[in-house]
This record gives structure tokens, sequence and C-alpha cells, in this order.
């Protein structure tokens, strides 16, 4: 017989009911006629009738190991083109669930934020499950508020006024990474923000 790590323990009769079982090899010092087993091994018996006949029998199990299938939390940011969520290319049969119920592909495409699950089934039979999250970032929002105007000679100080404690990697169009620059010439200026997560917003004052 096979079975698969953690399925329930598998039952060898002998037959002959009324008779004397002596069990050996893996199954050694049982004696009754049927003997359980969730280990693998060789079982033989030995079966001895009412008439003092005796017979022998054996059988042997196999356990196969579960299945490993793993996957990763993943971090997109929002409007993103998604991510691959996949257990891996080794097994036979697919089913998932949660944001991808139903799904019966190796593979599937994440969107939405949210747990992704998989059952995966492998050559022997055997089945295991695992999952991954999704977290969806917003994008950063980056405001340098209206454009500007100023007298010559004067300057100006633009900075992120939706975020300005955010920590945030800041690239202006000027070549500055400082989370301010003062400005005195008129022109486009541009920031680009960068989150922990890689997600990015940008805006422009026209000065």
């Amino acid at each position: 017989d096979t079975t698969c790590a953690g399925d329930p323990p598998v039952t060898f009769d002998a037959g002959h009911p009324g008779g004397t079982f002596l069990w050996s090899a893996d199954a050694a010092g049982q004696v009754g006629q049927t003997f359980v087993s969730s280990s693998q091994g060789n079982f033989t018996v030995t079966v001895t009738d009412s008439n003092s006949c005796k017979g022998a029998g054996s059988a042997s199990l196999v356990v196969n190991a579960l299945p490993s299938p793993q996957m990763q939390d993943e971090v997109m940011c929002q409007g993103g083109a998604g991510v691959n969520f996949s257990p891996g290319a080794a097994y036979v049969q697919y089913l998932w669930s949660g944001h991808a119920t139903g799904q019966t592909t190796p593979s599937v495409m994440g969107t939405q934020a949210g747990v992704y699950s998989v059952e995966v089934t492998d050559v022997n039979g055997c089945k295991n499950t695992t999952h991954a999250t999704l977290v969806v970032d917003s994008m950063p929002s980056v405001d340098l508020g209206p454009d500007l105007a100023i007298c010559e000679g004067e300057e100006v100080v633009l900075f992120n006024q939706l975020n300005p404690d955010v920590d945030l990697t800041m690239s202006w169009s000027n070549g500055s990474t400082d989370p301010e620059i003062i400005v005195d010439s008129a022109g486009s200026y541009e920031i680009v923000v960068t989150d922990s997560s890689g997600c990015v917003g940008s805006d422009t004052l026209i000065l």
C-alpha cells in the first residue's frame, strides 16, 4: 500500500477469522488478525487455522512525504501590473483559493490586496497547501502647491506640502535630493518621491 504523511493509518487484515496470528518483520510481536500502521515498513504474518495448518503472507507500506509548496508575501504599488504567485511547477494539480478562488493553473497574477492560497497535488497524490499575502501600497502623495510668480531678486522654498515629514526619497529636476530646494530662477521644477516600497509619485511647479 501507499499513503501520504499525515493520512489516517492503514489497516492490514490477514483474514481467516478464528485462526491464530503471529506478525513479524516491522510488525513483530503483533498477534491480532489486523495490524494498523502509519509508518513505512514491511509486514509479514503467519496464520494458523483450527486444523493447525499454517500459511504466511506479507505486505509493505510506503509513506510518501508531503509536497512542500512555497510562496512569499509580496508588496506592489497601486496601479501596478500585478505580482505573480507560484508555489512551484513540479506538481500535477493546483487548486487556488482566497483572491484566486477556482483557478487551477501553476501560477496566478495577484492584483488585489489579500491572501492567495493554493493546494498542490504531487505525482504520488499527496496534497499540501501554502499561502502568501499581497499588500498594495498607495502611491506617495506629492503636491508642490500652485504655480508661482516672484519678483526678480526674490527666492522661494519648494517642498512637498502633503507629506513634508514622511520618510521618502526625493529627487528634484535640478539634481537635488534634499527634502526642499530654494529657487530664484524661472522654470519648471519637478520632484519625484519614492517610498520604502518603491512606489513613486511626482509633481511639477512652474515658476
